[in-house]
């Protein structure tokens, strides 16, 4: 399934929260296992990165999502496109999509990835981010922005090891770099 649904937080009464189902109106590629943040010069974008797309399987498209018409295209990227991944971890700050670690291959042919990747969701380009200090190559794990730092928590790092989340393995600082 490629389902595309929306909540609507405008209201004053928690109970009145509901998703709006907009599947009918997009059309998604399957794909799972992708990044997703919103960006955009007006920030009404949601864009789609990475992740394991079942119609093609060896490409490493950026779908964009246009929240006021459901439209979606694949925007004309420049810059250097990254490797095909999935179970990579992603924020957004200041119209950059930071995309870090993932995998491809599966069970023993796995290959986990340490890449830190820049998607510049207003410019619309890639870029590659510093692996000074780096963590170990992971997948499936969490990125949290706090104050323009990332902090990167659990996932997996080899075949049935995974990190404590009492570990966090790795603190960018994105008042200091691109």
């Amino acid at each position: 399934m490629s389902d595309v649904f929306y909540l609507n937080v405008n209201f004053t009464d928690a109970n009145e929260l509901e998703f709006t189902d907009l599947t009918s109106q997009v059309n998604l590629p399957l794909t799972l296992l992708h990044v997703s943040e919103l960006g955009g010069v007006n920030k009404d974008l949601i864009f789609i990165v990475g992740g394991l797309n079942w119609n093609d399987l060896d490409t490493n498209h950026v779908y964009s999502l246009n929240t006021k018409t459901n439209e979606l295209s694949v925007p004309i990227v420049q810059g250097k496109v990254p490797p095909p991944r999935r179970g990579m971890s992603s924020v957004i700050y200041e119209g950059k999509f930071y995309l870090f670690g993932g995998q491809t291959g599966v069970d023993v042919n796995a290959l986990y990835s340490n890449n830190l990747d820049i998607f510049d969701t207003i410019n619309l380009n890639w870029q590659v981010g510093s692996l000074v200090n780096s963590p170990i190559a992971r997948t499936l794990h969490s990125a949290t922005l706090v104050n323009g730092v990332i902090y990167y928590i659990g996932g997996k790092t080899q075949v049935n090891v995974y990190p404590p989340l009492t570990e966090v393995c790795c603190i960018v600082n994105l008042n200091s770099s691109t």
